[in-house]
């Protein structure tokens, strides 16, 4: 046990640029988060206000995983290997950008639905970039931690989502505004990560 203290406490530190680009990788999975969170208190308002069927609301909820897991299983594979790992993260923020904008201008269930699986689409292939992305750029001894992070940032994405849903239902009045509000603020994330990933590193495996 003192062997393996002693050992933990000569592991060099995790350098600051490192665990910069660890984060700003799983901004998009933060967004994920998010669009899986915020439409627990949107979905009452969104079905009033696009006059959904309880089919409807069912699909608009579940379509988000269901196409983020398609996305993860078809898609996200083949644009790591053919485009890097950078490419790939730039394309989900494109997708969920797309999907919060498609979402918070629907008038129907069709676009909506369009909407929501761009932003599934787009977290699918998060999904599998950034933990590869972090695993190749981080150091073995705290790979465990840093991959971590994936994982992590999509549950404080669902915790930010729920205040958001709280913040809008308190501070508006109006059904039809609240739910746009509340969608439209899942674009932040992806757009932070567009302005803040231009220099952003490409994987030494890559």
């Amino acid at each position: 046990m003192e062997m393996e203290a002693a050992a933990v406490s000569r592991a060099p530190a995790v350098g600051h640029r490192v665990f910069l680009a660890a984060s700003l990788a799983a901004i998009n999975n933060l967004a994920f988060g998010y669009d899986v969170g915020v439409i627990s208190g949107s979905l009452r308002d969104m079905a009033s206000s696009l006059r959904l069927s309880t089919l409807e609301q069912e699909a608009a909820t579940s379509g988000l995983n269901f196409v983020a897991g398609l996305g993860a299983l078809l898609f996200s594979g083949n644009l790591l290997d053919r485009l890097g790992r950078r490419a790939t993260l730039l394309i989900s923020s494109v997708l969920l950008l797309l999907g919060a904008a498609v979402v918070c201008v629907a008038q129907g269930f069709p676009l909506l639905l369009l909407g929501r699986a761009l932003q599934g689409l787009g977290s699918g292939c998060s999904w599998s970039a950034c933990s590869v992305y972090i695993t190749e750029i981080a150091p073995a001894h705290a790979r465990g931690a840093l991959v971590a992070i994936a994982d992590i940032s999509i549950n404080v994405g669902i915790l930010i989502g729920f205040a958001v849903d709280r913040l809008v239902n308190v501070n508006f009045d109006e059904a039809d505004v609240r739910w746009r509000v509340a969608m439209a603020l899942s674009a932040v994330m992806p757009a932070l990560y567009v302005l803040l990933s231009a220099g952003f590193p490409e994987s030494p495996r890559w």
